[in-house]
C-alpha cells in the first residue's frame, strides 16, 4: 500500500512519556505504511547551536531519571521550574527544523498530507513559527508558480499530561508556558492543531455536566481550554461558510494501539502470558525462579520470547503489576511487593502473581536485581515475583485490563494508558519527601508506627509526593470511569490494600442484603485495619455498621408512609406527596447498595432524613389547612409515631444527621407536640440520643 502522508514526529527525553507517545504515533504510521521521520530534539542536538556541549542538555536528564529512581520529588520539582530556560533554544530549534523541512521537501510531494507531530513540552512556539513560515513560502510559490503546485504542512501537537486548571500551583506544567507564547497568526499559518484528552473537572463540574449529551459535554470542554489556554481560541480561523474553525481537538491521547485495541475489546484472563527477554541470560535468571513454570525459550523476528503458565482456574489468582513510572522508584516498588508478601500470609492457599516492570535490563538496573533476589526467596510460595525487562505494549496492556491491582506512577501517559484498559483497582504511589523521610529515622518510628502515621496523611500531605501535574493525572484517571484509585506511600501501602479487599466483599454482601454478614466482616479485622477504617475521610465502621442498618429498614419506613390515607375530598393530592417521597427514598437507596462507600453516601443518606422531614411537615401544613379532612388528627399521630420509630431505631440517624435536619426535626417536633406528646423528643433527649 503507497505510503499517503510523510509525518516529522518530534518528541524530547525526560521521563519516558514524550518519547512514549512518539513510538505510539510512530506505530500508527507504520500500521498505515505512512512514512516518518522521528527527532529527539534533546539527543539529535537541536537545543544548543554547539553539539560538542550536549552533554549539559544530558545532565538535567540525567538528574531527573536519577531524581525519580529514588523518589527525590523535591529535585524533580526544582528540574521541572527550569524549563523557562529553554527560552535561551527557540532559535536553535527553529533553525533545525526549518532546515530538515528543506532537506526532506522533495520528499513531500509524494505524499498527499505532511504532517509535523509533536510530543515533547519543549520550544513548541519555535516549531509552530518555523512551519508557518514554511506555509507562506509555499503560499508564495502557488501564486507565482501555478505549475508547479507545493503542499502545506500541518503542524498537530500532543499533550502527554490531562489538562487542568493551574490553581493547584502548576499553571506552567500541562504546556501551558508554551501554549501562552504561541502566536495566533503562526497557529493560522501552520494549520495548529492540539490534540488532547478530555481536560480534568471540579467535582462540581462534573456534577454539572452529568447527563448531558456528548455534545454539550464538549462545548463545556472547550470552555474550560479557553479558561486555561486562552491563546489558543484567539483569532480562530474560518471554513467556508464563516464559522470557526477550532484548534483543539479531544481524543484518548498519544497511546499505544494495544491500549486502544483492549479499551474495545477487554482481555480475558489465560493461562499462558507471553514474555520478552533482552537474551537468553536474563531468560535464564528468570527460569531458576520460576521453573517448569516458564517455557522453552525462542525467537521471532528478531526478539525474543517464553510463555509463562498461571494457575489461573477459576480467576482466583491474584494478579499485580507494578510500573512506578519509565524510571522506576526502587525503594517503592520494592516496598510494594513486601506488602503484596504480608497480605498473601492471610490467604496462603491463593496463588498471587507480582510483576514488576524494572525497565531495561541493564548491569546499571538496580531494581531488576534485587527483584529477582526476593523472586528467589519465595519461589517455594503461593507468592510468584515476576521482575520484568522491556516488554511490548501488548503484554503491558493484557496485564493491566485483567490485574487485580495496577500499581503506577501517575505520569501523564501512564495515566492515560491505564484510564483506558484498568478494569479493578489502581493504585497511584506518591514518594515520601527527603524530609519526611529524615524524621521518621531521626524518630526512630517502628514499621508498625509509620504505617499508622502515614495511613492517617492528609490529602495535601499524600500531595506532596507527587509532582504537581502528576495530582490532577490521579484525579482525572477516575473521572467518568468507574475506576477504583486510591492513592498511597510505600508505608501506606499494605492498609490501604487491605481496605479495599474488605471494601469488595462487603460490597457484595451489601449489594446481596447480607448485612449482618457484612458487620461480622468488618467486626473481625485487624486492629490496624480497624482504626484505619474510622478516619473522617475514609470508610468508616460506625458508619458502614449504621448504613446497613438502615438499610434494612428502608423497606419499613416505606410501608408506614405508604399506610397514610388521608380522608379529604382531594385524597390524591396527599398520595402524589406520598408518592414523590418513596421514590426519592427508593432512588437513594439503590444509589446507596451500589456504591456506600463512594463520598456521596452521606449526602444520600442526609437526603433520605430530609425529605422524610419536608414531606411529613409539608403533610401537617396541608392538613392544617384542609377543612375537608376527617381524620387529621389520627394522621397526625401517625407522623408522629413515625419520625419517633425512625429517630429511635435506627442508628444511622445519630451518626449522620446534619444540624439541617436536626432543625426541622424540632419543627416537625413542635407542630405535633400539642397533637401526640409522648411521640414527641424533648431537646434534651435528643442531644442525649445523638451522644
Amino acid at each position: 500500500m503507497k505510503s499517503n502522508k510523510y509525518q516529522i514526529i518530534l518528541t524530547s527525553d525526560g521521563g519516558g512519556g514524550h518519547k512514549a507517545a512518539a513510538e505510539a504515533l510512530k506505530q500508527f504510521a507504520d500500521i498505515n505504511n505512512d512514512k516518518t521521520i522521528l527527532i529527539n530534539i534533546i539527543k539529535d542536538h537541536w537545543l544548543l547551536p554547539w553539539k560538542n556541549f550536549w552533554a549539559i542538555d544530558q545532565v538535567a536528564i540525567n538528574g531527573w531519571n536519577e531524581a525519580q529512581k529514588s523518589g527525590n520529588v523535591s529535585i524533580s520539582k526544582f528540574l521541572a521550574s527550569l524549563h523557562f530556560l529553554t527560552y535561551f533554544s527557540r532559535g536553535n530549534v527553529k533553525e533545525n527544523l526549518v532546515k530538515l523541512i528543506a532537506e526532506k521537501e522533495v520528499d513531500f510531494q509524494n505524499a498527499d498530507k505532511i504532517e509535523v507531530h509533536n510530543t515533547g513540552l519543549l520550544c513548541i512556539c519555535s516549531m509552530v513559527s518555523a512551519v508557518a513560515e514554511y506555509n507562506r513560502d509555499v503560499d508564495f510559490h502557488n501564486e507565482h508558480n501555478p505549475n508547479t503546485f507545493k503542499k502545506k504542512i500541518k503542524f498537530i501537537n500532543h499533550f502527554t499530561d490531562l489538562p487542568a486548571k493551574g490553581a493547584d500551583g502548576h499553571k506552567w506544567t500541562n504546556f501551558a508556558y508554551e501554549m501562552d507564547a504561541l502566536d495566533p497568526k503562526d497557529m493560522n499559518d501552520a494549520l495548529f492543531e492540539l490534540r488532547t484528552p478530555n481536560p480534568v473537572l471540579s467535582d462540581e463540574e462534573i456534577k454539572f455536566i452529568k447527563g448531558s449529551t456528548e455534545k454539550e459535554k464538549q462545548e463545556r470542554y472547550h470552555e474550560f481550554m479557553k479558561e486555561v489556554y486562552k491563546t489558543l481560541y484567539l483569532n480562530l480561523p474560518k471554513d467556508e461558510s464563516g464559522q470557526d474553525i477550532l484548534r483543539v481537538k479531544f481524543t484518548d491521547g498519544p497511546i499505544r494501539p494495544a491500549f486502544l485495541h483492549y479499551k474495545e475489546t477487554p482481555a480475558k484472563r489465560s493461562n499462558l502470558l507471553k514474555l520478552n527477554f533482552t537474551n537468553e541470560q536474563e531468560y535464564n535468571g528468570l527460569k531458576a525462579q520460576l521453573g517448569n513454570i516458564l517455557s522453552e525459550y525462542y525467537s521471532d523476528n528478531g526478539d525474543n520470547y517464553a510463555h509463562m503458565r498461571l494457575d489461573n482456574e477459576s480467576n482466583k489468582a491474584d494478579i499485580i503489576t507494578i510500573m512506578l513510572g519509565s524510571q522506576a522508584d526502587i525503594d517503592g516498588s520494592l516496598s510494594i511487593v513486601d506488602s503484596e508478601i504480608e497480605l498473601s500470609k492471610q490467604s496462603p492457599e491463593k496463588p498471587k502473581y507480582i510483576f514488576i516492570f524494572c525497565g531495561p535490563n541493564n548491569s546499571d538496573n538496580e531494581l531488576y536485581k534485587q527483584a529477582l533476589a526476593k523472586s528467589d526467596l519465595s519461589k517455594d510460595s503461593n507468592v510468584k515475583i515476576i521482575p520484568l525487562s522491556s516488554q511490548g505494549a501488548n503484554t503491558i496492556a493484557h496485564l493491566y485490563s485483567t490485574a487485580d491491582v495496577v500499581n503506577i506512577r501517575p505520569g501523564g501517559i501512564s495515566s492515560m494508558e491505564a484510564k483506558l484498559v484498568v478494569k479493578k483497582d489502581l493504585i497511584v504511589y506518591a514518594s515520601l519527601s527527603p524530609m519526611q523521610r529524615m524524621i521518621d529515622s531521626l524518630l526512630m518510628r517502628s514499621k508498625s508506627d509509620l504505617e499508622k502515621i502515614h495511613s492517617n496523611a492528609t490529602e495535601e500531605d499524600m500531595n506532596a509526593g507527587f509532582i504537581p501535574w502528576e495530582i490532577t493525572n490521579a484525579r482525572g484517571i477516575g473521572q467518568n470511569t468507574g475506576i477504583n484509585v486510591s492513592k498511597v506511600n510505600q508505608y501506606s501501602y499494605r492498609l490501604t490494600r487491605s481496605l479495599n479487599v474488605k471494601k469488595d466483599e462487603i460490597l457484595l454482601l451489601l449489594q446481596n442484603e447480607q448485612y449482618s454478614d457484612a458487620i461480622s466482616i468488618l467486626k473481625n479485622l485487624d486492629e490496624d485495619l480497624c482504626k484505619h477504617i474510622v478516619l473522617d475521610n475514609r470508610p468508616n465502621l460506625r458508619k458502614i455498621a449504621a448504613l446497613s442498618l438502615l438499610l434494612k429498614h428502608l423497606d419499613s419506613i416505606k410501608n408506614n408512609y405508604s399506610k397514610i390515607k388521608v380522608d379529604s375530598e382531594k385524597p390524591e393530592e396527599y398520595q402524589e406527596i406520598i408518592n414523590n417521597l418513596i421514590n426519592n427514598i427508593n432512588e437513594n437507596e439503590k444509589l446507596l447498595k451500589n456504591n456506600p462507600f463512594d463520598d456521596q453516601s452521606e449526602q444520600r443518606i442526609s437526603a433520605i432524613y430530609s425529605c422524610i422531614m419536608d414531606t411529613s411537615n409539608e403533610i401537617f401544613e396541608k392538613l392544617e389547612r384542609d377543612i375537608t379532612a376527617k381524620n387529621s388528627e389520627s394522621i397526625l399521630k401517625m407522623l408522629a409515631s413515625v419520625i419517633r420509630s425512625i429517630m429511635a431505631h435506627i442508628p444511622i440517624v445519630r451518626i449522620f444527621i446534619a444540624d439541617s435536619l436536626e432543625a426541622k426535626y424540632y419543627a416537625l417536633s413542635e407542630n405535633i407536640a400539642d397533637i401526640n406528646k409522648e411521640a414527641n423528643f424533648s431537646q434534651k433527649e435528643f442531644v442525649q440520643m445523638r451522644a
